[in-house]
């Protein structure tokens, strides 16, 4: 499923737009791009996926937002007739379904006509009594209805024929191969910035100790937050994984753990690491009832759910006889790691109240306060302090009341509980605090200690979600300062940064180990060891450029836009964050690396940018074919192992334009591939096939009906250099090709 057009960045709301829900929010948002830009950067991942393969996405998901592009000025996505009906099926020939984001539909008849075929989720707001009315005075044929439900029974024909049961219940499936693959994508996460004096891989052979520091060396770091988080069947963090990595090699190196400086923005998430069920299973219990259990101890259990992780929203994940009114006692033996004062946190859609041994430590059930927690639709978190003892177990116990039950004492239901009669939900975490300079200590001692150093630091779903934005992109809480303090106590450090997205490294130069790890599943911490301890060599290469400092400062929803930290490096920096809820993508195509190449601005790490521990010398590029609407170009690389290790490396193949008459970025990247495993001394050839879209731009004047401003794809003759590159700033070799005639097509 892919998710259609791409929801704007965050734009400031006129005034008197604050008492809208989160949802209304989102959906009052104007991305404002130009046709050109819209058809070469936003509308092109979907071209391919939906036009250029052979196996089309079976489904497309329209985003919240509003666009403005040629004669359809602010139509919300679900309803943009230009967007599904003349570009995505006519123009494309797709023949897929279209479906709304959740709560994404803005009307009855404007999405039905066009091409929206299904509202989600259940039960529909639009398509029940108001389409029925749209119907009735025939602002929406029948016609228009059948349409959208054949295709609606086009996907169910598809999906049946999968085999799995409607109702099947969610299980995982922890196979040999399954997990083999998983631990690829784990090591593949993982891409080397700087190894400048060959630290890594880790030679253990000449190391006693190994201290692993950072709030993520031990925390259940593997996903973004909202709809990128899932429930994996096991999780590894860096620090598990380098343990079972020097335990399967019999290795003597001990290792030491300190967290060493606290990045979280809500109470750590809890789960199979630290909780235990009452039979003594990783995880907690959850048992559910019809009826208060507080108000009636003989109250009936009438579902059970074994809890792995303590971010929960019940709202398709339980059976049709749980009600959505309904209460749930949430149970769990927690065994802290560290002596000294542990901080836990509730929030909940709905009431929770939660109990620590038998004593209720905090009350987030009496006065609870809106918070952002379930994209705005949850309350504050309420947080409590206690001293523990390592290794000392404790009893955790949350009573819930669900968002629809919360009308028991008088608070009202949320907007998102009543729209979906949701069971609402609930979110717990806790761990150790501590000073910042007594977090730094322990560090700095650890470090010292040790023979080497692996600093774990980075963001996780709390910071990266959707239904809001970072305020910035600085890593949070001590967390700089902490690096810098290892750093300078033992020169032997690596640092691993966990995120999705880029994070400003003031101490980038006095490192010289670092790796961007992005979040890598249930095996990221086994694939990290794999990389850092040498089972295998890293390949990967940067999707996004790392800008050097980059700082843009905002709150979106509270309006907090009287300071900003800008930086003009940035390619949105004249136009972000918009004004009266519209954002002007006024960067056109000059996006990303095209932006910093145009205008000569370095960059702390470039896009493609991914280094190895062997070393690559490209020696030949050749060309075959022609440019042509049926015929492609063949460009082949030859490149040499001339290091010490075994590896693979992604070859990147650029185009540039030599004269256009469009203003048109340096140079672009149009193919790319990852050789083979490279031995030694050997070569390798890889073979990059480049289309006519390769050499193309968007003319928005072109074509027959230029008056009208759609457009046509253009080719335009002259002269293209093909560039060979290990990055976008690292280019290895290069040949050219002409085009002895212009041609166009849509």
């Amino acid at each position: 499923m892919y998710y259609l057009v791409q929801q704007s960045t965050s734009s400031a709301l006129p005034s008197g737009e604050e008492d809208l829900s989160p949802t209304q929010r989102i959906q009052f948002f104007l991305a404002e791009v130009s046709t050109r830009a819209l058809r070469e950067i936003y509308l092109r991942p979907f071209e391919l996926a939906c036009r250029e393969t052979e196996s089309p996405a079976w489904a497309v998901m329209t985003a919240y937002n509003r666009v403005n592009v040629l004669d359809f000025p602010g139509i919300h996505a679900s309803e943009n007739k230009y967007l599904l009906n003349t570009v995505l099926r006519n123009q494309w020939g797709w023949k897929g379904l279209i479906m709304s984001d959740w709560f994404g539909t803005s009307s009855a008849d404007l999405s039905i006509k066009a091409g929206l075929d299904l509202e989600m989720p259940g039960p529909a707001l639009w398509r029940g009594d108001a389409l029925q009315r749209c119907v009735a005075v025939q602002k929406v044929g029948i016609s228009e209805i059948d349409e959208r439900v054949r295709q609606l029974l086009g996907l169910i024909n598809k999906v049946s024929a999968s085999g799995i049961p409607e109702d099947a219940e969610e299980n995982g499936n922890p196979t040999e191969e399954v997990v083999g693959e998983l631990r690829e994508a784990a090591r593949n996460a993982n891409v080397l910035l700087k190894n400048d004096t060959n630290l890594l891989p880790l030679n253990l052979s000449k190391i006693n100790s190994i201290a692993i520091i950072g709030p993520n060396a031990d925390a259940p770091v593997f996903s973004g937050g909202g709809s990128a988080n899932l429930r994996p069947y096991q999780h590894t963090t860096a620090l598990e994984g380098i343990r079972n990595a020097l335990e399967s090699t019999d290795s003597q190196v001990k290792v030491h753990h300190v967290i060493g400086a606290l990045s979280h923005k809500l109470a750590p998430l809890l789960g199979t690491k630290q909780l235990r069920t009452k039979e003594g299973k990783p995880g907690f219990d959850i048992e559910w009832f019809h009826e208060d259990p507080l108000k009636n101890i003989n109250a009936e259990r009438v579902h059970y759910t074994h809890g792995t992780h303590s971010s929960m929203w019940f709202i398709d994940n339980l059976p049709e006889h749980l009600n959505p009114r309904c209460w749930a006692t949430i149970t769990a033996t927690y065994t802290p790691e560290f002596s000294g004062k542990h901080e836990f946190g509730v929030s909940a859609d709905g009431l929770v109240d939660m109990y620590l041994d038998g004593t209720k430590i905090i009350d987030n059930s009496t006065s609870p306060t809106p918070g952002s927690a379930f994209f705005g639709t949850g309350t504050t978190e309420v947080l409590a302090t206690v001293s523990l003892e390592a290794n000392k177990s404790a009893q955790i116990v949350l009573q819930y009341a669900s968002a629809l039950s919360a009308r028991e004492k008088g608070i009202p239901e949320s907007e998102f509980a009543s729209l979906v009669n949701s069971r609402g939900g609930c979110r717990f975490g806790g761990g150790p605090i501590f000073s910042v300079d007594e977090g730094i200590q322990d560090a700095i001692e650890a470090a010292k200690g040790a023979d080497a150093a692996i600093v774990v630091i980075g963001l996780n779903n709390d910071w990266e979600s959707e239904g809001h934005d970072r305020t910035n992109m600085s890593l949070p809480g001590a967390t700089n300062q902490l690096v810098s303090a290892v750093l300078e106590a033992n020169k032997q450090t690596i640092i691993v940064v966990i995120s999705g997205t880029p994070v400003t490294m003031p101490w980038a130069s006095e490192a010289s180990a670092v790796i961007q790890s992005f979040y890598g599943g249930g095996e990221s911490g086994n694939g990290l060891a794999d990389v850092l301890l040498g089972k295998v060599n890293p390949s990967s290469k940067l999707p996004l450029s790392f800008p050097k400092v980059g700082l843009i400062s905002f709150d979106l929803l509270d309006h907090g836009l009287t300071e900003y930290q800008r930086d003009e490096d940035v390619p949105s920096y004249l136009n972000f964050p918009g004004e009266n809820g519209k954002v002007v993508y006024a960067e056109g195509v000059f996006v990303g690396y095209r932006h910093y190449e145009r205008l000569k601005k370095d960059v702390l790490f470039p896009f493609g940018h991914g280094l190895s521990y062997t070393r690559f010398d490209y020696q030949t590029i050749t060309l075959s074919g022609s440019i042509g609407n049926d015929s492609t170009v063949d460009v082949e690389v030859a490149l040499q192992n001339a290091g010490q290790f075994s590896g693979r490396e992604v070859v990147q193949i650029y185009v540039q334009d030599v004269v256009s008459r469009l203003d048109r970025p340096t140079k672009e990247l149009k193919g790319f591939a990852k050789t083979a495993l490279i031995k030694p001394g050997e070569i390798a050839t890889v073979k990059i096939v480049l289309d006519r879209y390769a050499f193309a731009y968007f003319d928005e004047w072109a074509g027959p009906d230029a008056k009208d401003g759609e457009g046509r794809w253009v080719a335009e003759k002259g002269e293209f250099r093909i560039i060979a590159a290990a990055s976008s700033e690292d280019e290895r070799t290069w040949t050219k090709i002409s085009l002895k005639e212009s041609f166009e097509w849509l």
